[in-house]
């Protein structure tokens, strides 16, 4: 534990000065259209390596499978589509959600719990891809996943290191 301290010590002068040097650059930040959002607990928004679908987990009651649900709206050019359950492979009667997408877009991966070969609380899982088809989902094994809630996955832009 005095290890993490230290390195959040060192770490908070550069975190800042870097936050300040952002500060010069306008930003206009609002909410997304109302076709994204829901008046549940909408969080983890991502864009696809392609750049055509924007998923996010959300709580909402309507066309959930479950607690948390994966939900995906298509970036057109006329703006976002209406939100909707991604489905199958990625939603649970549990909490799935969280995902992220390697840069070439071969690779995802996402949170899930109740799956008959989760190894815990929540586990981490990956998709293959073949273009815009899935072609495997596998659960990434003890070596990443544990007893307890393994989620919130990030993939470096190569997508040989994932952060959790």
């Amino acid at each position: 534990m005095k290890h993490l301290i230290v390195l959040l010590l060192i770490c908070l002068p550069f975190a800042s000065a870097s936050a300040q040097h952002l500060s010069g650059f306008k930003m206009d930040i609002a909410p997304l259209p109302v076709l994204v959002n829901s008046p549940a607990d909408d969080y983890a928004p991502v864009i696809n390596a392609s750049g055509t679908m924007l998923y996010l987990t959300s709580y909402r009651d309507q066309d959930s499978r479950g607690e948390a649900d994966l939900f995906v709206s298509s970036l057109e050019t006329s703006g976002l589509t209406t939100a909707v359950n991604a489905g199958d492979p990625f939603n649970t009667a549990g909490n799935d959600g969280a995902i992220t997408f390697s840069a070439d877009g071969t690779i995802a991966v996402f949170a899930s719990d109740g799956r008959e070969d989760g190894l815990g609380d929540t586990d981490l899982y990956m998709i293959r891809y073949s273009g815009e088809k899935i072609i495997e989902v596998t659960n990434l094994g003890p070596a990443v996943n544990s007893e307890y809630w393994d989620s919130q996955p990030t993939l470096t832009a190569d997508g040989m290191t994932l952060y959790f």
